[in-house]
């Protein structure tokens, strides 16, 4: 999997590889996370991503007593940051392509071509960057973390149609919405060190915050 983001990435900046193209197959489930109040004040909790990385917990036996021990998080340096933004953008537009032809609700399909045309121009700037910086990009369980969600909810997704699509759509992007921003803020930004890196992690920030309130108000319409 790391050799498939990575040669996706590569291909992305220039440098030649497969795109990303996701496969029909049968659906799968994608939860939804809770809502958050100010986007700028976070309460720490567990992304979709982070809690992908967790998989089942250690046991340290401690006399009659066994405590379960958390895996710890992966490091992401500026190579890894790297990879992670194209990869978030990347999987967005995908996903906003599929809902842009196959949407019943007008106003799904508006969004998701508004995402669609803000994620394409994120890509472009992010490769543009790249290719400005000295960074190489690396592979990150991160990565293959949000390319293995990314997949699960386009098996569903094209596993639906009509409302039910609509409907399955809006909660799945709402959630990746909300785990790529907590993702950028609490470990993208505060982990890059380079100055490109940097460009590039705050040049995306924006359109997920937009995409995000605009996917869960119009959450809120289609379930009334």
């Amino acid at each position: 999997m790391r050799r498939v983001v990575l040669s996706l990435v590569v291909g992305a900046f220039g440098c030649g590889g497969p795109a990303y193209r996701p496969a029909p197959a049968s659906p799968a489930t994608v939860g939804a996370p809770p809502v958050p109040g100010d986007l700028q004040t976070r309460e720490a909790y567990q992304t979709p991503q982070d809690a992908l990385q967790a998989t089942a917990p250690r046991e340290v036996a401690t006399g009659a007593r066994e405590i379960a021990v958390p895996p710890p998080r992966e490091s992401l340096d500026d190579g890894k940051i790297l990879t992670i933004a194209h990869v978030a953008t990347r999987l967005e537009s995908e996903q906003a392509r599929l809902a842009a032809l196959r949407a019943s609700d007008p106003r799904v399909r508006e969004l998701a071509r508004t995402i669609l045309r803000d994620a394409r121009r994120a890509e472009e700037q992010t490769a543009k960057l790249a290719r400005a910086g000295q960074v190489a990009p690396a592979p990150s369980t991160v990565a293959d973390d949000l390319q293995a969600e990314a997949q699960a909810s386009y098996e569903r997704l094209a596993g639906t149609t009509g409302a039910s699509f609509d409907r399955a759509y809006i909660e799945a992007q709402a959630a990746a919405e909300r785990g790529v921003l907590d993702l950028i803020n609490q470990r993208l930004l505060p982990g890059a060190t380079d100055t490109t890196v940097q460009a590039v992690v705050r040049s995306l920030r924006p359109d997920v915050e937009r995409h995000y309130r605009s996917t869960t108000a119009l959450q809120e319409k289609i379930d009334k």
